[in-house]
C-alpha cells in the first residue's frame, strides 16, 4: 500500500510540478497560491481507497497545466506569450531574402510585419531594421564607395567589394537568425 501512495503522490506531485514551470511568468506568491489552490482540490476529490487511474482522472479533469497557467496569466493580467503567424514567418524571410526578391519594397514589407507583431519586444524590432538592411541597397551603396575609391589601388576597391558582398549575404541571415531565437523565446509555436 505504501507503494501505491508514492506513486499516486509523485503522479500529483509531476503534475503540479508542470503547473509551476507553466506559472513562471508570474510572481512565485501567486504561483504558489495557484499551486496550493489545485492541491486543496486534489486532496478533495481524492477518496480515501483512490488509486492512480482515479487521481488521473482527478488530473485530467483540472485539466493541462498550459491551460491552468494562460487562464491564471490572463486573470492576474499578464497576457499569455504571442503565438507565432504568417506575419512573423513573412517578417523573417521578407527580411530576410526580401531586399533581392522585390528590392526596397520586400524589405519595407518585411519592416512593416516586423513592427506590427506581437512577437517581438521594441530592442528586437530596431535591430531587424538597422542590420538588415536591403541587400539592393548594400549593392548600390558598394558601387557608390567603389566608384569615389578610383585613382587608388584596385586591390582597396576588391577588398571594399567583398566586404559588401559579406555584408549582403550574412547579415541579413544572422539577425533573422537572431530574430528567430527571440521568438522562440517569446512566443509559442501554432
Amino acid at each position: 500500500m505504501t507503494r501505491a501512495v508514492s506513486g499516486i503522490d509523485s503522479v500529483i506531485d509531476d503534475y503540479l510540478g508542470r503547473v509551476r514551470a507553466a506559472l513562471k511568468p508570474l510572481p512565485s506568491a501567486q504561483s504558489e497560491e495557484i499551486v496550493q489552490e489545485l492541491r486543496g482540490h486534489i486532496r478533495e476529490a481524492r477518496e480515501d481507497g483512490a488509486t492512480e487511474a482515479d487521481v488521473r482522472t482527478i488530473l485530467d479533469r483540472l485539466g493541462a497545466p498550459s491551460t491552468i497557467a494562460a487562464d491564471a496569466l490572463s486573470r492576474f493580467g499578464q497576457p499569455g506569450r504571442p503565438k507565432v503567424g504568417i506575419r512573423e514567418v513573412g517578417a523573417l524571410l521578407l527580411l530576410t531574402v526580401g531586399g533581392f526578391v522585390l528590392p526596397v519594397i520586400g524589405w519595407v514589407a518585411g519592416i512593416v510585419m516586423l513592427w506590427t507583431s506581437e512577437g517581438w519586444r521594441r530592442r528586437d524590432k530596431i535591430i531587424g531594421t538597422v542590420l538588415t538592411p536591403s541587400g539592393g541597397l548594400l549593392i548600390i551603396l558598394g558601387a557608390a564607395i567603389g566608384g569615389r575609391v578610383q585613382g587608388g589601388d584596385p586591390s582597396i576597391r576588391s577588398i571594399l567589394f567583398s566586404n559588401l558582398i559579406v555584408l549582403v549575404l550574412v547579415m541579413p541571415v544572422a539577425t533573422a537568425i537572431y530574430l528567430l531565437i527571440q521568438l522562440n523565446r517569446r512566443s509559442r509555436i501554432l
